[in-house]
């Protein structure tokens, strides 16, 4: 399995994609110092219309480690 998977990427445009890259990737070496093992990483983006300019997201992050799996719950 790949050390991050990003899903629903898709859906995003150009300059969305960068920063979810460049996040993912900043907070994945953290979360692999504190746990202290090989881990992976799922994000799972998905966009909403809004009325408007501005468009909300909906965020999801699951952590997969040898011993035990955690999930964002908000």
């Amino acid at each position: 399995m790949e050390p991050i998977q990003i899903i629903g990427i898709k859906d995003l445009d150009e300059m969305e994609i960068e920063s979810v890259n460049r996040i993912a990737n900043r907070y994945y070496g953290k979360i692999q110092r504190e746990i202290k093992n090989n881990v992976s990483l799922v994000v799972h983006i998905k966009s909403y219309e809004k009325e408007g300019r501005q468009r909300k997201y909906a965020i999801h992050v699951k952590v997969i480690a040898p011993t035990r799996m955690f999930t964002s719950t908000k």
